[in-house]
């Protein structure tokens, strides 16, 4: 006899076990706060939902350095008011990644060479295959497009 009372002979235990997936969904749209708090929590939804939809390791830390610059160029330049939204989108087709940040904010021009900062779209530029910085009077879209390996 056991400590709990059961024989040798009995096997009543019971174990539950609970798996959670991320989604395979080939699309991924979060709005997040324009602020800087907000950034932690996207990128790590964003790799959960790379890793998931079958984006390699390295290209997952491309996509999300990039991201990152993205999305830290939308809050920093393009919003000066508590409660703005910026917008993000990521879909996987065949062969690549592409994503989309959309802030409503006022477009800046680059700062001058000589700055020590505004490195953001080189970097973004030298992870992704394609760059593409849209100013608008309703606000800034980037998109941004990495071909995959696998």
């Amino acid at each position: 006899m056991t400590l709990d009372g059961a024989t040798d002979e009995q096997d009543d235990a019971v174990a539950q076990l609970r798996v959670s997936m991320p989604s395979s969904k080939p699309t991924f749209v979060r709005r997040v706060e324009a602020k800087f708090t907000s950034l932690g929590a996207l990128r790590a939804d964003l790799r959960l939902w790379l890793a998931s939809v079958n984006v390699g390791r390295y290209e997952i830390d491309d996509v999300l350095v990039a991201v990152g610059e993205a999305v830290t160029n939308a809050i920093e330049h393009g919003h000066r008011q508590d409660g703005r939204m910026i917008g993000f989108q990521a879909r996987r087709r065949e062969g690549e990644i592409e994503l989309i940040v959309d802030d409503n904010g006022t477009w800046q021009s680059p700062r001058s060479e000589n700055s020590d900062r505004g490195r953001g779209i080189l970097l973004m530029r030298q992870l992704m295959d394609d760059v593409l910085v849209e100013p608008g009077p309703a606000g800034t879209k980037v998109r941004l497009r990495k071909t995959l390996t696998r």
